[in-house]
């Protein structure tokens, strides 16, 4: 066992050093450094300043987008497997959400873009796939982005993450259903 004095010149150097791979491998070392660093920082290689901050608690997982700290991702972990998955776009709108329906069954929801055919224009639609890997099922279905299947898919961070993990979004229910821009996203 080394002494405390020489952990905590590792410590402080490895917090020090920016290096993102040495600070997650050094969270695995143990418990006490796993506490050390709660908030990890992503930084540009080039011009040196901060990209995303990613938090790590108890039963969740957060990583926000510098320098306006919008939420970029968000991961809670629930008992016997369980979780949900949600991503954001730059503007805080919610674009993907992955999250278990029972301990075989996955939910998959997320908004992507084709190109039309008759006038090459980006379309988004709606996609919705359900997966059983008891039986290797998957069952899928698209939707277009009208303000309801929209305001669906941003119903999906409002259920309790607010209040239990202090999130705030731009866009909540009210305002979704009444935004000029719904269906265009």
């Amino acid at each position: 066992m080394l002494p405390i004095e020489i952990i905590e010149i590792i410590l402080k150097y490895i917090k020090n050093s920016r290096d993102l791979k040495l600070i997650l491998n050094a969270r695995l070392v143990s418990h006490f450094w796993h506490q050390y660093f709660p908030e990890v920082y992503e930084y540009d290689i080039y011009k040196k300043n901060i990209l995303r901050k990613h938090i790590f608690e108890i039963n969740c997982f957060k990583t926000y987008r510098y320098p306006l700290l919008n939420l970029e991702r968000f991961i809670e972990f629930k008992g016997y497997g369980g979780f949900k998955y949600i991503e954001y776009d730059k503007f805080g709108k919610v674009i993907d959400v992955i999250k278990s329906t029972s301990i075989f069954k996955t939910q998959r929801k997320f908004i992507y873009e084709t190109n039309s055919f008759y006038n090459n224009k980006k379309i988004k639609f709606i996609q919705e796939k359900k997966y059983d890997i008891r039986n290797l099922n998957q069952e899928t279905e698209i939707m277009n982005t009208t303000p309801y299947n929209l305001y669906l898919l941003q119903k999906e961070h409002e259920l309790d993450y607010n209040k239990k993990y202090n999130i705030s979004n731009i866009y909540s229910t009210q305002q979704m259903i009444h935004h000029p821009n719904c269906s265009i996203m």
